[in-house]
C-alpha cells in the first residue's frame, strides 16, 4: 500500500513538472514572438521614416539642380532674344530659344513641376510651328517670347526663394496655341522696348539648354 502511494505521488510530481515545463516553454515562445513582432514594427517604422527623409533630401537636391539649370537656360534665352531683335531674319537664335523651352519642359517634369513643364511644352510647340513656317522673328513673336521668358523667370525665382509657386499661365498658353494654330501673334507698340528690357536683365533668370529632339 505504501509503495502504491509513493508511486502515485511521483507520477503526480512528474506530471506537474512536465506541465510546468510546457507552460514555461510556451510562455517563452510567446515572449519571443512578441519581441520579434515589436522589433519588426519598430524596424518598419524606422524604414518608413528613413525612406521619407531620403526622398525629401533627393527632391531638394533635384530642385536645386533644376533651378540652377533653369537660370542658365533663361540667361541664354534672353541673350538670343536680343539677337532676334537685331537680326529678325536669323534662324539660329529662335532654334536656341526653342531648345531652352524644351529643356525647361523635360527638366520640370523630372522634378515633379508638371504644370511648369506643360507651359514650356505649349511655348515649344508654338516655336516649332513658327520655325516650320520659316518665318522671321516679328514684333508679335518677340513680345510672346518676352512674356514667356519673364513668366518662367518669375516662377523660378519663387521656387528658389519660397520652395513653391502657383503656375498661372492661361494667357500665355492661349497665345501659344494661337501661334500653333497659325495665327499671327498680336504685336504691341512697346514690344521692342519690353523685349529689350527683358533681354537686358542678363543673369537674373534661366537656362542654357543642351540640344534636344523635338516632340
Amino acid at each position: 500500500m505504501y509503495k502504491r502511494q509513493g508511486g502515485s505521488r511521483d507520477a503526480v510530481f512528474e506530471a506537474g513538472r512536465a506541465a510546468y515545463v510546457n507552460f514555461v516553454s510556451s510562455l517563452l515562445s510567446i515572449i519571443t514572438i512578441a519581441i520579434s513582432l515589436l522589433l519588426l514594427g519598430v524596424f518598419a517604422v524606422l524604414t518608413i521614416h528613413a525612406t521619407r527623409f531620403i526622398d525629401e533630401i533627393r527632391a531638394r537636391v533635384e530642385l536645386e539642380v533644376f533651378l540652377e539649370e533653369a537660370q542658365e537656360v533663361l540667361h541664354v534665352m534672353r541673350n538670343n532674344l536680343e539677337v532676334c531683335q537685331l537680326h529678325p531674319d536669323s534662324r539660329e537664335p529662335l532654334v536656341t530659344i526653342r531648345r531652352g523651352f524644351h529643356t525647361l519642359k523635360g527638366s520640370g517634369r523630372m522634378v515633379g513641376l508638371t504644370d511648369l513643364g506643360e507651359v514650356a511644352w505649349c511655348v515649344e510647340r508654338a516655336l516649332n510651328k513658327w520655325r516650320k513656317d520659316n518665318k522671321p522673328a516679328t514684333p508679335g513673336l518677340l513680345h510672346f517670347i518676352s512674356r514667356a521668358a519673364q513668366s518662367f523667370s518669375d516662377w523660378v525665382d519663387a521656387l528658389n526663394s519660397q520652395g513653391g509657386t502657383d503656375i498661372e499661365a492661361g494667357d500665355l498658353v492661349a497665345a501659344a496655341q494661337q501661334i500653333e494654330n497659325g495665327i499671327e501673334p498680336d504685336g504691341v507698340t512697346e514690344t521692342g522696348g519690353q523685349a529689350a528690357e527683358i533681354a537686358g536683365q542678363g543673369t537674373s533668370a534661366v537656362p542654357s539648354a543642351a540640344p534636344a529632339e523635338e516632340t
